[in-house]
C-alpha cells in the first residue's frame, strides 16, 4: 500500500519529528516545513493532508495564510493546529474552509486520527458545495434571463 503524503508548517523541529512519527503510523509519509513560503514552493507530488500551526516562526499566524496554501493545494483538506484552544481563531479557520482547528495537547494524536478518518466525507461535502454554488449561479443567470425576456429587453 502506498503511504499518503501529508505537509506539516510549525517552527518546531521537536513537534515535527512527533508527528511525523505518528502520521507514518497511519499511512502517511510526512514533509515538514519551517515556513508557508517553504511549503508554498514545494513543487513534488500534490499532498493529500495539510497539517498547519497557527504559530509560525517570527510570530506569524497560520490563519494569516490559510488561504494561500489552500490556492496553492486545492482540494486538499488542511488541518490547522494551535498552541491555543482560542475559539474565535479557530472558527475563522473553519469559515475559511480549513477541515479542522486542533488544539496542540494530550489529545493532538486522537484528534488528528479522527480528522484522517473523516478526509473521504470532507472531501464529498465541499465538492458538494461547489456544485450547490454553481447551480445557484445558474439559476440566477437563468432567472435574469427570464427577467429580461418578460420586459422586451431581449
Amino acid at each position: 500500500m502506498e503511504m499518503k503524503l501529508a505537509y506539516f508548517i510549525d517552527a518546531s523541529a521537536s513537534y515535527q519529528e512527533m508527528i511525523r512519527q505518528q502520521m507514518q503510523q497511519l499511512g502517511f509519509e510526512v514533509r515538514s516545513f519551517v515556513s508557508v513560503s517553504e511549503c508554498l514552493r514545494a513543487t513534488e507530488k500534490k499532498p493529500d493532508l495539510i497539517l498547519l500551526s497557527q504559530q509560525l516562526k517570527n510570530n506569524e499566524k497560520g490563519i494569516d495564510y490559510l488561504r494561500q496554501v489552500q490556492h496553492k493545494n486545492k482540494n486538499v483538506p488542511v488541518v490547522m493546529l494551535s498552541n491555543e484552544g482560542d475559539v474565535y481563531t479557530g472558527s475563522e479557520a473553519l469559515k475559511m474552509g480549513a477541515m479542522d482547528y486542533i488544539e496542540k495537547n494530550g489529545a493532538v494524536l486522537v484528534r488528528l486520527r479522527t480528522a484522517i478518518d473523516n478526509i473521504p466525507a470532507f472531501i464529498k461535502r465541499e465538492k458538494r458545495k461547489k456544485l450547490l454554488r454553481w447551480l445557484v449561479l445558474l439559476v440566477i443567470i437563468a432567472l435574469i434571463g427570464l427577467a429580461l425576456l418578460m420586459s422586451g429587453t431581449i
